[in-house]
């Protein structure tokens, strides 16, 4: 199987790409004109002044009429300002929750997710709730940095893992058009192939002069290589080949497991249960929310 470079499908713009992670999430996008040129999502903290970052927690907060309110920071601090005044009581507050697709022996539409508080809602409004957000900063900063374009000039990309089933996938495309992204304009990618597409298109490949210089090449034809994408969810692995053309040959196809950085996440936390017991940070985590919030995102 070949990996391709895809060129713009006629009478596109923008390639818009977003990245729903199960700890962090962003979007990207480059205009056709200038296809190296990526502009990528920034995230600002209202209370924290020197917190900026390009992915934002995957995190959502809706209102007790599971009307969307905050994504992100913006969610995970109006919380933890709730918590503290003892206000939180019927708000819904969703994290990590990605992972629960993959978890799904059987999944479908009517799937739900349960928020910090075990209450549930359908998994379909919660991705959709995101996806739409996302989308929606992205095409505002679009047309902040050119203006005059039209949502059929973009053409989405939204990445999976490589271990999700291939009903995980349709459930992400149905929340995707959900969130008002034309599947005509909506491709799927595999996040270890993007990322290796990625590596491809730039220099990442150290090549020694002779005298000890030292360059970074694009990767010659016949070049084989794996590639492991390292998110909060997944370990998903990619090899490839590339091929004289400039397309990557797949030498196996993509795997992985759940071996995300939120393994040692919760490792971390079960040390905690047996350093001063789970009585402890139980009590921790329902009596002061807020500190328990802070705590966690110190540990990301």
């Amino acid at each position: 199987m070949a990996v391709s470079k895809e060129t713009y499908p006629p009478g596109i713009v923008v390639s818009a790409a977003i990245d729903l992670g199960t700890t962090f999430s962003g979007y990207a996008f480059a205009f056709r004109d200038e296809p190296y040129r990526v502009y990528a999502s920034t995230w600002h903290s209202k209370t924290t002044a020197y917190l900026v970052a390009n992915k934002a927690p995957t995190t959502v907060l809706l209102r007790p009429d599971k009307q969307f309110y905050a994504f992100g920071l913006d969610a995970e601090e109006k919380y933890s300002e709730l918590t503290d005044e003892e206000a939180h009581q019927g708000w819904y507050y969703f994290q990590n929750f990605k992972m629960e697709l993959y978890r799904h022996e059987k999944l479908s539409r009517e799937a739900k997710l349960k928020d910090i508080e075990g209450k549930e809602m359908s998994a379909m409004t919660i991705f959709t709730l995101v996806i739409k957000y996302l989308r929606d900063k992205l095409i505002e900063q679009v047309r902040r940095s050119k203006t005059g374009i039209e949502e059929h000039e973009i053409f989405w990309v939204l990445t999976v893992p490589a271990i999700w089933s291939d009903a995980a996938k349709q459930f992400m495309r149905e929340a995707a058009t959900k969130a008002g992204i034309n599947n005509t304009q909506l491709k799927l990618v595999l996040e270890p192939e993007a990322a290796s597409l990625f590596g491809q298109a730039n220099y990442t490949q150290r090549d020694v002069q002779a005298g000890g210089i030292a360059e970074l090449k694009h990767f010659r034809a016949g070049q084989k290589y794996i590639i492991a994408d390292l998110g909060g969810g997944t370990a998903d692995i990619a090899t490839h080949e590339v091929l004289p053309d400039g397309t990557l040959r797949e030498i196996y196809r993509a795997t992985g497991d759940e071996l995300g950085g939120n393994r040692v996440n919760l490792a971390f936390l079960r040390f905690l249960d047996n350093l001063v017991s789970k009585e402890v940070m139980d009590y921790f985590r329902h009596s002061a929310r807020g500190h328990y919030l802070e705590f966690m995102r110190e540990l990301k």
